[in-house]
């Protein structure tokens, strides 16, 4: 099965929305796409159905600035799920909420249900304004394109990004 890219996040919050915009370049401005692409506002545990027999998911989420390090402007983080035991697995499930998910506790819950046995690996862009109602920044709007090719090598992807359409849909995100 081919890999999958999750972009994930809220249009309506600031930089929450750089994820989701990525993942809206990397599905419709993508040539010769050789993997899947899945674009989601907020995750649920329900995702994880979606991990089912992949050898790679990459999810692309806004990063905490705090959470990066000085300088740093876009992290790149492999999970890796196998590593826990079945105890340690189940009792991170019992403390799951459905209103705090995030890419790691989607991959424990895929794994945990035996559907998942791949990698996970987080590309996370540097979000400077998280506000409701606000667009993206300028400075999330300059890290789309970096974002979207650090994906493509993460993927080890033949594709390529048609810029032009990445220009408009980083328009339609609200980027100038």
């Amino acid at each position: 099965m081919r890999p999958l890219v999750i972009g994930v996040g809220n249009p309506l919050a600031g930089d929450d929305a750089i994820g989701y915009c990525v993942g809206v370049i990397l599905e419709k401005c993508t040539r010769s796409r050789d993997f899947d692409v899945m674009v989601l506002q907020a995750l649920e545990p329900g995702v994880a159905a979606y991990l089912e027999n992949r050898s790679l998911v990459v999810f692309v989420d806004a990063a905490d600035p705090d959470a990066l390090p000085e300088g740093a402007k876009i992290a790149v983080v492999e999970v890796d799920p196998k590593r826990l035991s079945v105890e340690e697995l189940a009792e991170v499930l019992m403390n799951i909420s459905s209103h705090e998910s995030n890419p790691v506790n989607i991959a424990l819950i895929a794994r945990a249900s035996g559907v998942f046995n791949g990698r996970v690996v987080i590309v996370a862009p540097r979000a400077s304004r998280l506000v409701l109602g606000e667009g993206l920044s300028r400075d999330a709007c300059g890290l789309l394109l970096d974002t979207a090719r650090r994906v493509l090598e993460v993927l080890g992807s033949r594709a390529s990004i048609d810029e032009a359409c990445a220009r408009r849909e980083a328009g339609a995100c609200g980027c100038k």
